[in-house]
């Protein structure tokens, strides 16, 4: 959803940024797909390590278009791009993923990967009752949450 927004805004130099530090293991799932679902399409993706952009800020000249790995990235990306003269949702655009209802009020004009969090937790909830009603019997992964992607306001 991310790379197609970064694209349908006319985002031709599209990284995927990673922050290798603070990446827990559902997000490397997340950017395994990412990568995996754009290479069967077709779509090359520069991945580059937020580390590096601190340390060559001249490295965002060479894109255009950002995919984080968290909204708290994106949001500080966002500032880097400001920073070096370009213009959000201009010509330089910048996805999320988490999508809180506070970043969304912080930050309207970010575009993010919004996950249902009352639904997930609906799901966990029911799936941790079923367990313990039944220790001994294993519980079946629940279907996919879909997620939704919020365009900036």
């Amino acid at each position: 959803m991310a790379a197609a927004y970064l694209r349908e805004q006319g985002a031709k130099e599209v990284a995927l940024v990673l922050d290798e530090a603070h990446l827990p293991m559902s997000s490397r799932c997340r950017i395994d797909g990412i990568v995996d679902g754009l290479a069967r399409r077709g779509n090359a993706l520069a991945v580059i390590e937020l580390d590096e952009l601190i340390r060559k800020p001249l490295l965002l000249n060479q894109y255009d278009g950002l995919i984080a790995p968290n909204d708290e990235v994106a949001v500080q990306l966002q500032g880097m791009a400001r920073a070096s003269g370009r213009k959000i949702n201009e010509d330089f655009w910048v996805t999320g993923y988490n999508g809180s209802r506070l970043m969304q009020r912080l930050n309207p004009e970010l575009a993010t990967v919004v996950l249902p969090v009352q639904e997930l937790a609906d799901k966990l909830i029911a799936t941790l009752l079923e367990k313990i009603a039944h220790p001994d019997q294993v519980i079946e992964s629940p279907a996919p949450v879909p997620v939704r992607f919020r365009r900036p306001t």
